[in-house]
């Protein structure tokens, strides 16, 4: 019975957070926007769904599989999203360093810094 209410509330938890980044994408203004409300559905979602996997599975085979393929998931997330970045950046300005016009000035000695 604790289970079954476990593994709805974390089904739960893992859908919300899937609906939550279809509403982030559909709001989201631009490309780096996106791959910001992207990333909650990788981290939190995949982590609630394998989260009630787990408890109901166990330590089964399935139970370890599904801890491997959440950890692959969500260790290359930021990978991507940084690859996926610098790749939009490179197609929108034609390289990936700022050019010396682009650098915002960084001012010495003013300010609690």
């Amino acid at each position: 019975m604790i289970a079954a209410v476990a593994i709805r509330a974390l089904l739960a938890i893992g859908a919300a957070a899937c609906a939550f980044t279809v509403i982030g994408l559909l709001r989201a203004r631009g490309a780096y926007q996106r791959l910001h409300y992207s990333s909650v559905s990788a981290t939190v979602g995949i982590a609630a769904i394998i989260a009630a996997l787990l408890v109901r599975e166990g330590g089964s085979q399935l139970g370890i599989k599904s801890i491997l393929a959440g950890i692959v998931v969500v260790l290359m997330n930021p990978v991507l999203a940084h690859a996926t970045a610098r790749a939009f950046r490179i197609h929108e300005h034609g390289q990936w360093p700022p050019k010396p016009e682009e650098r915002v000035p960084v001012v010495r000695g003013e300010g609690p810094l």
